[in-house]
């Protein structure tokens, strides 16, 4: 198995054709790990930016890239990516490599520069992804809801950061496949690797959202999911374990249908409670029942 760790830096840019910002990358930068997680190549190239004349001053103070080095050195979106995509092509093949990144931010700005400038190049040669945050959180044993940096992540692993320079794309590679051998179990980390597959971009950006009316439950239906409908609209007794009586008809408010139940057998009322979230290939339902 071969490792790819990519990182990317990016400037806020005005799209006329999207008539919005967008993260357009100026700088792509990765290392490539062998299956002993030793170094053997490495990718660097500045972006030459299409629709932004100057470098957002808070980017260069974060990066040291000026407009005056991407005017020098920076090339073509196109031409940064193909050669991204040739130096890959040049080490194991996409079955055999899992390409890395410190959150799956960096992919998903890759996917949208690639939409946005190139009308949506195909990224299947990717191979298979995993996102490095999530594994060295699951490694580490820290709380879901902590969004670790890479540079903390390193220093609570004992490694010095002082030798890399500060956020440009390929040192970070290399901080970051640093932390990987660091945190890297055979055992586990298939756990955490998905196929770069033609719905993968798709699924990471897609926003779950609460179906907040009938209509919409109804509407969003579809053969191979539950039918979103008044049937699953019911309480259970967490006591009894049968249905509970509706006292009044289901509303809606905060996200939930919502009313009050009685149970026929113990007597016991419960705030009911029904949520319906559209996840990309289903529909989540949750019972809640909340005793008075």
């Amino acid at each position: 198995m071969e490792f790819i760790l990519l990182d990317l830096e990016w400037n806020s840019t005005y799209a006329p054709p999207i008539q919005r910002y967008f993260n357009e990358i100026i700088e792509i930068g990765a290392v490539r790990l062998d299956s002993s997680l030793t170094e053997s190549g490495s990718y660097t190239s500045l972006v030459r930016s299409r629709y932004q004349s100057q470098v957002c001053s808070y980017v260069t103070d974060l990066t040291n890239i000026s407009q005056e080095d991407l005017r020098r050195e920076g090339i073509p979106y196109r031409t940064a990516l193909y050669g991204f995509r040739d130096w890959m092509a040049k080490g194991a093949a996409p079955a055999e490599r899992v390409v890395l990144s410190w959150g799956d931010g960096d992919l998903r700005t890759f996917w949208q520069n690639n939409i946005v400038l190139l009308g949506g190049e195909n990224m299947l040669y990717l191979g298979n992804y995993a996102d490095l945050q999530a594994y060295v959180r699951h490694r580490c044993k820290l709380p879901t809801t902590q969004q670790t940096g890479l540079r903390a992540a390193a220093e609570l692993l004992g490694i010095s950061v002082e030798e890399h320079e500060i956020h440009r794309a390929v040192t970070d590679s290399r901080l970051a496949a640093e932390v990987l051998r660091r945190v890297y179990s055979e055992e586990d980390f298939a756990d955490f690797v998905k196929p770069v597959t033609p719905d993968f971009f798709r699924r990471m950006s897609f926003k779950p959202r609460y179906i907040s009316r009938r209509a919409d439950a109804e509407h969003l239906s579809s053969p191979g999911n539950p039918l979103i409908n008044g049937t699953q609209l019911y309480c259970i007794c967490p006591h009894c374990r049968i249905p509970a009586r509706p006292l009044y008809e289901w509303y809606f408010g905060g996200r939930s249908f919502n009313t009050v139940c009685c149970c026929t057998r113990c007597g016991r009322e419960y705030k009911a409670q029904v949520t319906f979230k559209r996840l990309f290939d289903h529909i989540e339902i949750k019972h809640q029942a909340k005793e008075l």
